[in-house]
């Protein structure tokens, strides 16, 4: 397993996308350096196609080619995480470049890399199945535009389902190293399953951290959704203010509901990865030990708040 890990490096894999992004024309007079913020390291995504080669196949790909597969899926991360950024704070372009050119000629070479290594056999059904994982990010974020409007109850299997959407792209380079390898059926749905619950899990943790950013900025996770249901039924005569939607959140247990389904989604990860994908068991148990650490954390300050309320009422 260690030397199957060293056959990519993610920071190679960053400062490669990064360079050839950075070449393209349509990059040129600016533009790039509102795509370089989404071209640093992170380790779990720059290595998908290692941490997803089935355990059969070790040997049987270079590491050249899991890691022009690697780039090619920073290529795609990169530019959701961009039109992201574009749906929170609009642009058109600027002076020389154009905002279409530049998302037309990064996609176009992300799929030019996954196309190289595939070989035209294969090429012609990724490419559908990449298409299709555009297509649920696009649907995504039209549901987070009409979002900022909605004032209802978000249910988390709901918001589950939009989080996996909207990471969707991301899964590119796994679809493509087990067509490479051509592993069967049944495998690639584990892995794709598994993949989605990590997103899942990922993404409820971050929503936990970033909660009081989140409800300031109007982004609708369900920890806030959930918060805001819970304000509205007070009957408050304002706008919560950061800290009483903190401190409701926090009291009122949902901050830690969700980092418990978070680390729900991992096991469930974990359970999918199992002997199949053995580099994905760290980083998974990893990722659920810290969701584990921060809601027992997230506990004992529930705990405190609480008594703290206790003392104030006598």
């Amino acid at each position: 397993m260690d030397g199957q890990l060293l056959q990519i490096d993610a920071e190679s894999v960053s400062r490669s996308a990064r360079a050839a992004a950075a070449s393209l024309p349509e990059a040129k007079a600016g533009a790039f350096k509102w795509l370089q913020p989404f071209f640093v390291t992170e380790p779990v995504l720059d290595t998908l196609p290692v941490s997803f080669l089935p355990e059969g196949d070790k040997g049987s790909v270079s590491g050249d080619v899991l890691h022009e597969l690697a780039v090619a899926g920073k290529l795609v991360y990169a530019h959701i995480r961009w039109l992201d950024d574009l749906a929170d704070e609009p642009r058109p372009g600027g002076p020389g470049w154009s905002v279409h050119a530049l998302s037309e000629a990064l996609s176009s070479l992300a799929r030019t890399k996954f196309e190289r290594v595939l070989g035209p056999s294969r090429a012609a059904q990724f490419l559908s199945t990449l298409a299709q994982l555009y297509a649920r990010y696009a649907a995504s974020l039209a549901v987070d535009a009409a979002s900022r409007a909605y004032s209802g109850h978000l249910a988390l299997d709901d918001y589950v389902e939009h989080v996996k959407a909207r990471s969707a792209p991301v899964r590119a380079p796994v679809d493509a190293v087990l067509l490479l390898v051509g592993a069967p059926e049944d495998r690639t749905e584990e892995a794709r399953s598994c993949f989605e619950w990590c997103v899942a899990g990922l993404q409820l943790y971050d929503d936990a951290v970033d909660v009081e950013e989140d409800f300031t900025e109007g982004r609708l996770s369900w920890v806030v959704s959930a918060t805001l249901c819970a304000l509205d039924g007070r009957g408050l005569e304002e706008a919560p203010d950061v800290d009483l939607f903190y401190e409701t959140a926090l009291a009122e247990g949902f901050l830690v509901r969700n980092l418990a389904a978070a680390e729900r989604f991992f096991q469930k990860a974990l359970s999918l990865a199992g002997s199949s994908f053995p580099n994905c068991v760290d980083p998974l148990n990893a990722m659920s030990r810290h969701t584990r650490e921060y809601k027992s954390d997230l506990e004992r300050l529930v705990t405190s708040v609480v008594g703290q309320r206790g003392v104030t009422d006598c």
